[in-house]
């Protein structure tokens, strides 16, 4: 009959007498395995200060970071050294360029560029929304004639219309009585970013009350082709029915009519004020000092554009004092490059690896010289007979072979997520798992390595973690457990930096 390993319950858990032990001797440096974790991880001092002090004094060499592990080190956006290195690279020292090259298990090789986390460039202007911005804007004094391909005065954008239907004469935009084209051309000025679809659409608009039939004069807003427009029409030969509507989808609906009298009757061109908004879904129309206010369905947005302009098929139209306003996003301005060098991390974890794995790929795996090489491994071990002296000497033969291959540097090793019962995992792995694991701990502060304390972390919830493990027993929770993962490494390296 199998003796049960000492410590372990016959559920093969670590009973509460010895997680309590392990508790206390978390918290108690004078314990031979202890180390300062959790409320007292900043007293740590790791022999990584020479890595440390380049990225926090801003030297402007160059700095790579290794590391070798399992799949709980995975090489994955969501892997605890990924995430880590990322997120404290951002908030620690979003002046030095970051990069990474991940190992890739069926390529047997790293891919032939890195993942860019950030470039640190100088950015002369970050960006961001201007609200109440000229988008558009033409007073029709400059470049007369016909408005085909006519710049726009502010803006980028150009005019679009039919050749000889409008002239920029007289610093207005007028129909040209001479054409004789027939339809009811249009002038339009189109590409007009803006946030959204908000936007304050205002100028002066030229009707004429005396025509000698039934005409349309239109002022078109948010123009999306065909399917989708915001518009004022003017209807009418001596009298004129002014009407606000929606085309969505390409459907047209009637919003609502100006009161008669808006634009008086049996009147010569003459010029009128208008306003159209649009904030959010509220539309307000505005003509010669009346006022529409209506709210769109807010699907409507997405059928409306970015043209504006007029269509008129009478000779008197016109439009002057045009302007457009909105909120403009502004793109980042890149400056130059970062003067800092690369921060490059070698992340060689892969699942189902031991130690053995990548010293077989020294050179491949760790082609530059390390500034500190980081080591996470132990779950690959306890499935067989592996002893903690095997396990410490397996490291020990890995770093001999790293550091033969290039100069000694700092090292730091993690601890692992315990592990709890399941299918394949029984009393003896998880007593073998938990032996390693307090092991490295010791082993740490004897080679004066850096320790990050990933086991203690889940032994300190209260159910010792079990949670946050997998129904296999062995791997973290892809999400709560690896967030815990990452957080105890993030926490212990950002106690080695100095930067506030």
């Amino acid at each position: 009959m199998a003796t049960k390993p000492i410590g372990i319950d016959d559920a093969g858990n670590l009973p509460a007498r010895a997680r309590t032990k392990l508790a206390t001797n978390l918290a108690d440096d004078s314990t031979p395995e202890g180390s300062a974790l959790t409320a007292k991880i900043g007293d740590s001092r790791a022999p990584i200060d020479g890595m440390m002090s380049a990225l926090d004094m801003r030297d402007t060499r160059a700095i790579v970071i290794a590391a070798a592990g399992d799949s709980t080190t995975s090489p994955f956006a969501t892997g605890a050294l990924h995430r880590a290195l990322k997120e404290l690279a951002a908030s620690k020292w979003p002046d030095r360029p970051f990069r990474i090259f991940s190992w890739g298990k069926e390529s047997d090789a790293y891919p032939s560029s890195p993942t860019i986390w950030q470039d640190a460039a100088t950015i002369s202007d970050p960006g961001g929304d201007t609200p109440n911005s000229i988008i558009a804007a033409d007073s029709f004094a400059l470049n007369g004639g016909d408005m085909v391909n006519r710049p726009a005065e502010v803006g980028a954008a150009v005019w679009a219309s039919t050749a000889g239907a409008y002239l920029a004469q007289d610093g207005a935009c007028i129909a040209n009585p001479a054409y004789t084209g027939g339809g009811i051309p249009g002038v339009t000025l189109s590409a007009i970013s803006r946030v959204g679809k908000d936007f304050k659409y205002t100028g002066d608009w030229r009707v004429s009350t005396q025509d000698s039939g039934s005409l349309q004069r239109r002022i078109r807003a948010a123009v999306n082709g065909s399917t989708g427009e915001i518009r004022v029409q003017a209807t009418g030969a001596t009298t004129a029915t002014v009407t606000v509507s929606k085309i969505v989808g390409g459907v047209t609906t009637t919003l609502g009519t100006f009161p008669a009298g808006t634009i008086p009757s049996n009147t010569p061109a003459a010029w009128y004020p208008f306003r159209l908004e649009l904030v959010g879904t509220a539309l307000t129309v505005e003509l010669n000092g009346a006022t529409l206010s209506y709210t769109l369905d807010s699907g409507d947005l997405t059928s409306l554009g970015s043209t504006f302009g007029m269509a008129d098929n009478s000779h008197f139209a016109g439009i002057r004092a045009f302007e457009v306003r909105g909120t403009v996003t502004r793109p980042p301005v890149v400056g130059g490059p970062s003067p800092l060098g690369w921060a490059t991390v070698y992340n060689a974890a892969v699942a189902g690896s031991t130690i053995a794995y990548q010293q077989a790929r020294l050179a491949a795996m760790f082609p530059a010289q390390p500034d500190v090489v980081i080591i996470h491994h132990g779950h690959n071990y306890a499935s067989g007979s592996t002893t903690p002296e095997q396990f410490l000497a397996a490291v020990d033969g890995f770093l001999a072979a790293l550091f033969t291959l290039w100069q000694p540097c700092p090292v730091i090793i993690s601890s692992q997520n315990p592990e709890f019962p399941a299918a394949d995992v029984d009393a003896a792995r998880i007593s073998r798992h938990l032996a390693i694991q307090s092991a490295i701990r010791v082993q740490a502060r004897t080679r004066g390595w850096g320790y990050v304390p990933v086991l203690e972390a889940f032994a300190a919830q209260a159910d010792g973690g079990k949670a946050l493990v997998q129904p296999d027993g062995i791997h973290p929770v892809i999400g709560s457990g690896t967030t815990l993962q990452t957080n105890t490494l993030k926490a212990w390296l950002a106690s080695q930096s100095r930067r506030p």
